[in-house]
């Protein structure tokens, strides 16, 4: 004959609340991060396309485009298959989702900016990436979100 369990009172409606009460807290906890962790990758999104915009005009001279789209996307990237085709000319992927806009446009004396406007808390207030053909990708002075 068998030995009976026995009885634990850390099984049923009590290990339920306790794992359901940890994983609510432990997100609660995580939010700001993953907030913070979003920013930082809409960012990086800015300073990686205007490097690809700056390797792209070496190789393929200047074809000002943009800004596309108009206003920054706040709450959702948009969707790039019905970008402009100077875009398209400039070697971006029609299948991206995009959180910047993207401007490219002729400066000076044989010169370029490109810039990546992002609005990250849709308060319409931008912060804008840049990159030159003096200087490489970076925050623009003066503009915070």
């Amino acid at each position: 004959m068998a030995a009976a369990k026995p009885s634990s009172a850390t099984s049923g409606p009590t290990a339920y609340l306790v794992i359901v009460g940890g994983f609510i807290l432990a997100m609660l906890v995580a939010k700001p991060f993953l907030g913070s962790m979003e920013d930082r990758s809409r960012q990086a999104e800015c300073l990686t396309n205007l490097e690809f915009i700056a390797d792209s005009i070496d190789e393929r001279g200047l074809i000002p485009c943009g800004p596309w789209p108009e206003t920054p996307p706040s709450e959702q990237p948009v969707d790039w298959s019905v970008m402009p085709s100077c875009f398209l000319a400039i070697g971006f992927d029609p299948e991206l989702r995009l959180w910047g806009s993207y401007a490219v446009l002729p400066r000076g004396e044989g010169g370029w900016m490109a810039t990546c406007a992002l609005d990250l808390d849709g308060d319409g207030d931008s912060v804008v990436y840049e990159a030159t053909d003096e200087r490489t990708a970076a925050r623009r002075e003066g503009t915070e979100d």
